[in-house]
């Protein structure tokens, strides 16, 4: 699976201050710098995430099992999947992304449209799928990034939460609450930062991926 199209650059992207965000945010995702984390949370490392009932977490592995390479947030007949991207100091690499990620699945015969959504602009997407009958379909899609102090989030949504406003904004509750803390090692610009896995926490392995 290709997450991003750029290729990635040899130049490490310096562990410098954290710049102070500048723009006023009524919701998350938060870095942070801006929002302590609570005593409710799964501590992933450069991820925080808060316990809501009902919601099952399945990280995808890295190949030594050591790390994440990213979350899947099951809830509600849904799929919401996070993985966690590093970028430079200067920012403003989510269009690109964004432009990327709207050709991958084109060229893989979806049908894509740009939108404004609750955290910028979004991919809605209908990806053509054939079950194991034979029989033709679509899968809904919404796919969008947010970008933080030299951090980006990919955001998948898969499933009725992509179509139903009411799991949909179940969906949002989660994602505004997310806490994100880069480390400040270097790392190349658009690589993927993996996550720890938390301790006193069984792991359920999932192997599910979106394509693109």
């Amino acid at each position: 699976m290709g997450w991003f199209g750029k290729k990635k650059e040899a130049v490490k992207d310096e562990a410098a201050t954290p710049q102070t965000p500048v723009q006023t945010q009524t919701h998350g995702p938060w870095d942070i710098s801006q929002q302590k984390v609570p005593a409710n949370y799964l501590d992933f490392g450069t991820l925080k995430i808060p316990v809501i009932t009902g919601l099952q977490i399945q990280p995808v592995l890295s190949p030594d099992r050591q790390s994440i390479e990213r979350l899947n947030l099951l809830f509600a007949n849904s799929v919401v999947q996070i993985l966690v991207i590093a970028t430079p100091k200067s920012g403003n690499v989510a269009a690109d992304l964004l432009k990327e990620t709207a050709q991958a699945f084109k060229q893989q015969g979806a049908d894509v449209k740009q939108a404004k959504g609750r955290w910028g602009k979004e991919l809605q997407i209908a990806v053509p799928v054939t079950g194991n009958n034979g029989k033709k379909g679509i899968t809904p899609l919404r796919v969008f990034f947010v970008e933080g102090n030299r951090w980006a989030l990919r955001i998948d949504m898969m499933g009725t939460v992509a179509v139903e406003d009411e799991v949909y904004r179940q969906a949002a509750t989660l994602i505004d609450n997310l806490i994100v803390e880069r480390d400040k090692e270097p790392r190349a610009p658009l690589s993927l930062i993996r996550l720890n896995i938390p301790r006193d926490v069984e792991i359920i392995e999932s192997d599910k991926e979106i394509e693109a």
